[in-house]
Parts: structure tokens; C-alpha cells; sequence
């Protein structure tokens, strides 16, 4: 009975020693595709000296981006040519799972607009989802695995393009000086709204970007391709109201905040973040 005991300890410590090479193996793979196509991204930017905003710039847009750009505080300062940030959050998959905490990597350029986020979330102990979420060259493509083995989507198409657009055009907010991308056309709505359409490639996606008096943006709101399974997918209500403003390298940003699907049977909030640093025009990976 010792003996059996004893072969089946050996077994798992065998099994978890296993796991722990073939998942260290794998998220490596991850790091080192996200690394690649992030330098492949970021080549395109390297030799881009920005210019700086001018209120001569902002003259025509709508007035309540106009008071946005004046509050993030822009205006005088380079146009962001590239981004490079940290967030933290939670994550959950439906209304009735657990949030799983998480940490993630993403960069940005402006001048083609492309970005990678990568995501490590934690389900149990020992036990991760990794993930890369790409917009580049007007396609957008979300890669998440189990334990960084186990690919559980690989999303492509129209509707992952529409959805990674609509993410680009969002997350703005960290970079507001992109407002005045000539891939963006804004329209004016009322004193707090605007409009943003946006267009690259052969797609095109609009949002609704609210305002309080000050110039703060409080939400952004879009229909915005939703995965119902199967692989269907259908247009929902999307927004992402914030919650907090900070100011970061000289720049007032929304440092917290959600993104939910507004569906019909009620609100689902799915995600829950809060950008812990932010950098412009550096070009560059963060060191691991």
C-alpha cells in the first residue's frame, strides 16, 4: 500500500512539474508573438516626429471635444504618435461567473491606428487565461488560451474588426490628441455629445462620446458586434462609463473605469479597470 502510495505521489509531482514546464513554454510563445508583432507595429513609428497641438488645430471640431482636448490637457503638448500602458482590473465571462482578476500590457500608434493588449487573468491558483487582443491594418483578431495552452478563440472577421475599431476609437480617451486623427470625423450632437465616426480599411463604426460641463468625458456609447455563441454575432448596445480622472505624465486622463453590454433582459458589466502608467512616443516594450 506504501509502495502504491508512494508511485502515485511520484505521479503527480511528475503531472504539476509537467504543467508548470509546459505552461511556462507556452506563455514565453505568447510573449514573444505579442513581442514581434508589437516591434513590427511600433517600426512604423520610430522615425515620427510629432507636432504639437494648436488651438488653430481644434477650431472646427464640435465644442464639446474642443473643451475635452482643453481639459485633458493638450493643447501646447506633442500629438501622440505611440502609446505604451499597464491597467489591472477584474473580468468575468456572464453575469453569474466570478471575477477573475487580471494584468495587462497594451500599445498603441496613432498615426496607423493599431494596437495589442496583452492579458494574464487568474481563474484559480496556479491556474491562468492568457490572451492577446490585435487591431492591425483595419483586422482585428482576439487569441485566448487556458494556462497559455489551450486555445479557446481565435476570433476573425468583420465583426472582430467592427469590435477591435470601435476599442481603438474608445480607447482614445487615453490619448485624446488622436480626436483629431483625419480618420475620425466628428459631428456635434448637443453641448455634452459628439459623435466620432471612424473609417480604416473597409470598415467603419460610429460612437457617441458624452461630456460633462467641465470637458470630462463620462461615457462612450456604440452598437458594437456581440459574441452570442455558435458564432453568431449580433449588434448590441455598448458603453463604457468611467469612473475616476487622474493626471499622468502632465495629462488629465479617465484612469478608471467599465465597459458593458447594455442588452435588453439588462446591464452586463464585464470588465473592470484601472491603468496603473502610461507613456507617449516611446516606441518601446516594457521589460519584462
Amino acid at each position: 500500500m506504501r509502495k502504491i502510495i508512494f508511485f502515485i505521489m511520484i505521479f503527480l509531482a511528475v503531472m504539476i512539474i509537467s504543467y508548470f514546464i509546459a505552461t511556462t513554454i507556452s506563455e514565453n510563445n505568447l510573449n514573444n508573438k505579442v513581442a514581434e508583432e508589437t516591434n513590427e507595429m511600433f517600426n512604423k513609428v520610430k522615425d515620427v516626429r510629432p507636432q504639437k497641438v494648436t488651438e488653430a488645430e481644434i477650431k472646427n471640431l464640435p465644442e464639446s471635444v474642443r473643451r475635452w482636448l482643453r481639459y485633458s490637457g493638450v493643447i501646447g503638448k506633442e500629438k501622440v504618435v505611440s502609446v505604451r500602458l499597464k491597467q489591472k482590473g477584474f473580468f468575468r465571462m456572464k453575469a453569474d461567473k466570478d471575477w477573475m482578476p487580471f494584468d495587462a500590457e497594451e500599445y498603441y500608434t496613432v498615426n496607423e491606428p493599431a494596437f495589442i493588449w496583452r492579458v494574464k487573468m487568474k481563474m484559480a491558483p496556479f491556474f491562468y487565461v492568457t490572451g492577446r487582443d490585435r487591431y492591425y491594418d483595419g483586422k482585428g483578431n482576439m487569441l485566448i488560451k487556458l494556462a497559455s495552452i489551450v486555445t479557446v478563440a481565435d476570433g476573425k472577421g468583420y465583426q472582430i474588426d467592427q469590435g477591435t475599431l470601435l476599442r481603438f476609437l474608445n480607447e482614445m480617451m487615453w490619448f485624446s490628441s488622436a480626436a483629431l486623427s483625419y480618420y475620425i470625423n466628428w459631428e456635434g450632437i448637443d453641448k455634452n455629445s459628439a459623435r466620432a465616426t471612424m473609417t480604416w480599411g473597409d470598415v467603419t463604426a460610429s460612437a457617441i462620446f458624452i461630456f460633462d460641463d467641465k470637458g470630462a468625458l463620462v461615457t462612450m456609447a456604440a452598437d458594437r458586434y456581440c459574441d452570442v455563441g455558435d458564432g453568431k454575432f449580433k449588434l448590441e448596445k455598448w458603453a463604457t462609463p468611467i469612473e475616476a480622472y487622474k493626471k499622468i505624465n502632465n495629462i488629465l486622463i479617465p484612469y478608471k473605469g467599465a465597459a458593458m453590454w447594455k442588452f435588453k433582459s439588462g446591464d452586463f458589466e464585464y470588465i473592470k479597470l484601472e491603468v496603473t502608467d502610461i507613456e507617449y512616443n516611446n516606441p518601446s516594450l516594457y521589460e519584462e
